[in-house]
């Protein structure tokens, strides 16, 4: 029991770091200036749409054709380390399914040792309670700790850190889901913490998260509404942790679109009314016509999502190496 203590708290002190020192790294640039789109194009400082778009003032993500389709890829259960260099070479030729198949991939292998904590976590309480060893809860943890040893076999550690190059490469290539959860949760995905390549990740993040979190939202993925509405409030909220606010210090405050993103939020389930009502308190009269607008327009793809459940959100699934 004192061992997975430790474990837990070396895990929340970590987490706590990487929230603490990211914010520090977006804060470094509050203005547009420098900034670049996803495909290292300069962002003019006056590049602007109309006040009633849902791109505001961020540019919209520009799609890189590859003009390479997707091949069957290998089955879920096939061993990366013997499919990693024709995978990466699918990759680097445009093949996003590629790509995504190795994150997933590597991040299963990321997440192995974290199975075989919750594995010793529950004998040493099956030993201190007097329960059997062989409960089903411990028969099912033992068998997907066997089946990521065997999956992740002979993968080297360098590849597993840098697999979050292959859900950048994806969503500079106009990914969905790997825009959508490389930008809104970056840490998922980062290498090793406080290293050089670490700071280099987080810049780079900086300068293309905004644009690829509205494209997500543009495409109607619901992992984004919080976020957005947290980011773009310009001040920290009760209900919503710091981690889910990332790009507070990157993109300007926006109260118009957050309280937009909030009642969109709450009509499909992300958010409380209560919180919703909140951002919608300090809006003037011109402030709530402009985000009725964005309601009204915006709205319906969202609403048609309600009531699915967050374990089906492609982040849930792609952080964990699910399909």
């Amino acid at each position: 029991m004192r061992r997975w203590m430790i474990v837990l708290l070396v895990v929340v002190l970590l987490g706590g770091a990487w929230a603490w020192r990211a914010r520090d790294i977006v804060r470094d640039s509050t203005s547009s200036e420098g900034a670049v789109r996803v495909d290292g194009t300069p962002v003019a400082a006056d590049a602007k749409t109309e006040a009633g778009s849902h791109r505001g003032d961020t540019p919209r993500v520009p799609l890189v054709p590859t003009g390479v389709a997707s091949q069957p890829l290998p089955a879920d259960g096939a061993p990366i380390a013997e499919v990693y260099d024709a995978l990466a070479a699918r990759a680097r030729a445009g093949d996003n399914a590629a790509a995504m198949h190795l994150v997933r991939a590597l991040q299963r292998c990321y997440r192995m040792d974290f199975a075989q904590v919750a594995l010793d976590f529950q004998i040493d309480q099956a030993a201190e309670q007097g329960a059997s060893r062989h409960n089903e809860t411990m028969v099912h943890i033992d068998a997907q700790v066997r089946a990521d040893r065997a999956f992740c076999a002979g993968l080297d550690t360098q590849r597993i850190d840098a697999r979050g190059e292959w859900v950048v490469l994806a969503a500079t290539r106009g990914d969905t889901v790997a825009m959508t959860c490389y930008g809104a949760h970056p840490d998922d995905y980062a290498p090793p913490f406080l290293t050089d390549a670490w700071f280099e990740w987080s810049r780079r993040w900086r300068e293309r998260a905004p644009a690829m979190l509205e494209e997500a939202y543009a495409r109607g993925q619901l992992e984004v509404l919080t976020i957005l509405t947290a980011s773009y409030s310009g001040e920290h909220h009760e209900g919503i942790p710091e981690a889910m606010t990332p790009l507070q210090g990157i993109v300007a405050a926006d109260p118009a679109r957050a309280a937009a993103y909030a009642g969109i939020a709450w009509r499909t389930g992300r958010v409380g009314a209560h919180y919703a009502e909140r951002m919608w308190g300090g809006l003037d009269d011109a402030g709530r016509r402009r985000a009725e607008a964005i309601i009204a327009r915006d709205a319906p793809r969202f609403v048609a999502q309600k009531g699915v459940p967050k374990t089906r959100d492609v982040c849930f699934r792609l952080v964990r190496g699910l399909s």
